[in-house]
C-alpha cells in the first residue's frame, strides 16, 4: 500500500517508522528542511508514562475565574472564535467520571508507548540523552496531595506504580530539592518515568529512515490540501504537484485544521502555547525529572543541560516567542530552584503550540473519509505517546 504521511515531528516520524515496518511504501512529507522544527523541537523532555492526568478536571473549574481574570501566571487566556466552541467541549469534560476515564485511557496508551519505544530502540541505536530518570511531582498543597493520593490508587489498580511521599523522601530521592525555595508538602513519585530529547530522537530516527531507504522523504514540501475522489482521499496536493496515495496519515498537529479544510472533517484541536529554555546546568541540577505542580513548570536534565518548560497560553496560532513569557518562566524556575541552571547565561528560548483536544485524548485512527487517517491532538503528551500511538495506528494497515 502507498501511504503518505504529512508532518515529520516526533509523531510523524515514529508513524513512518512503524508503518514502514509493516512493509508499506511510505512517503513522508515535511514543510521544513529538517524534522522536529515545531512542537517537537524543545518540549519538556519528559516521557511521563505515569503522569497522564488530563487538564480537563473538576479542579480546573475552580481555577477558571482566576484564569479568566489573568491572575494565574502559568496560563494566559485570550478568547477568540476558535477557543469558544473548543472551550465549551473542554468544560463538558471537567467531571470526575470523565477525567478519570480519560486519564486511564491515556495511561494505557502511555504504557503501550513505553513498550513501543523499547522495541524501536532494540532495532535502531539512537542517541538522544535518554535515561530512566524517574519523576517527582512536587506541591506545597495538602489538597493537591490528597488528589495525587487518589489518582495514585486509581492508577495502581491498572498496573502503574505511583508513590505519594513526604518532604524527607522527596529530598532523599532528589538531593537538589535541598535547595528548593518553598514549602514541600509532598510529592508523587514514579520511578519508571524517563527523560529524553525529542528533537534529537526525531532527527536520529529520521536519519535512519533515510539511510535505510525505509521511506521516501520529501522536505521543504508543504501539503496544501488533500486530493478527493468522492468520499475517498487519493493523495495530497502540494505546491510542487500532487502525490498519489492509497492512504494519507495526517500527523500535522495544529496544522490539521488547515490540511483538512474543504473535506468536511472537523477536528476539535486548539493550540496551547508552551515555552521552554535550555540552559547549562547550575551548581545543583536535578537528576530526577521534577514537576512543580503549583507553578506548572518542569525541570529535566538532558545530558548536562537543564530544560525548564511550562506555561499554557490560549493565544491562537501565534507561535512566536513572547519575551515577557520567557521572563515569567525563568522567574518561576529561579524562584524555586535557583541553583538548578545558569539562568544568567544566554537564554535558549523556545515556544511551541501543543495541539490539544478537549478530553486530552489524541485522535488516532481512520476517519469517515476512506483513506484518511489521523494521528493528532496529543497535547502536552506528544513525546510520551508518540511511539504507542504510531504503533497502534500502523497495526490497522
Amino acid at each position: 500500500m502507498r501511504v503518505t504521511i504529512v508532518g515529520a515531528g516526533v509523531v510523524g516520524v515514529t508513524t513512518a517508522y512503524f508503518v514502514a515496518q509493516r512493509g508499506h511504501d511510505v512517503t513522508l512529507l515535511e514543510r521544513h528542511s529538517q524534522p522536529a522544527q515545531d512542537t517537537s523541537f524543545a518540549n519538556a523532555g519528559q516521557l511521563s508514562y505515569s503522569y497522564t492526568d488530563t487538564m480537563a478536571d473538576p479542579g480546573m473549574l475552580r481555577k477558571l475565574p482566576s484564569l479568566l481574570l489573568g491572575r494565574d501566571i502559568g496560563m494566559r487566556i485570550r478568547i477568540d472564535a476558535a477557543l469558544i466552541p473548543w472551550g465549551v467541549q473542554f468544560l463538558w469534560q471537567c467531571t470526575r467520571a470523565k477525567a478519570d476515564r480519560n486519564t486511564l485511557e491515556l495511561l494505557r496508551l502511555a504504557a503501550d508507548s513505553a513498550q513501543a519505544l523499547d522495541r524501536l530502540l532494540a532495532d535502531v541505536a539512537l542517541d538522544f540523552d535518554h535515561r530512566p530518570a524517574g519523576k517527582l511531582m512536587v506541591t506545597a498543597s495538602a489538597q493537591t496531595i490528597a488528589g495525587l493520593r487518589r489518582r495514585a490508587a486509581m492508577k495502581g489498580k491498572h498496573g502503574a506504580r505511583v508513590d505519594v511521599i513526604g518532604p524527607a523522601e522527596c529530598k532523599a530521592i532528589e538531593p537538589a530539592l535541598e535547595g528548593w525555595r518553598g514549602t514541600i508538602a509532598g510529592a508523587s513519585y514514579s520511578e519508571s518515568d524517563q527523560v529524553g530529547d525529542a528533537r534529537m530522537f526525531t532527527q536520529g530516527l529520521f536519519d535512519h529512515l533515510q539511510a535505510k531507504r525505509l521511506c521516501d522523504i520529501k522536505t521543504g514540501v508543504t501539503a496544501t490540501g488533500l486530493r478527493l475522489q468522492g468520499r475517498r482521499v487519493t493523495g495530497v496536493e502540494t505546491a510542487a504537484g500532487a502525490i498519489e496515495a492509497d492512504a494519507v496519515i495526517a500527523c500535522t498537529g495544529i496544522g490539521t485544521r488547515r490540511l483538512l479544510s474543504g473535506t468536511g472533517i472537523r477536528v476539535p484541536i486548539y493550540p496551547l502555547k508552551g515555552y521552554s529554555v535550555t540552559q547549562p546546568s547550575g551548581s545543583r541540577p536535578p537528576l530526577v525529572s521534577v514537576t512543580d505542580l503549583d507553578r506548572r513548570i518542569v525541570f529535566a536534565n538532558l545530558g548536562g543541560r537543564v530544560r525548564l518548560a511550562g506555561l499554557a497560553d490560549c493565544a491562537g496560532t501565534d507561535a512566536s516567542i513572547v519575551p515577557q513569557r520567557i521572563a515569567d518562566l525563568v522567574a518561576l524556575g529561579r524562584e524555586v530552584m535557583p541553583e538548578a541552571a545558569h539562568y544568567d547565561a544566554p537564554l535558549e528560548p523556545w515556544a511551541g503550540l501543543r495541539p490539544a483536544t478537549p478530553s486530552g485524548l489524541p485522535l488516532v485512527g481512520a476517519t469517515r473519509l476512506q483513506g484518511l487517517h489521523l494521528n493528532v491532538g496529543h497535547g502536552a503528551l506528544g513525546w510520551t505517546l508518540a511511539c504507542g500511538a504510531a504503533r497502534r495506528l500502523a497495526a490497522t494497515f
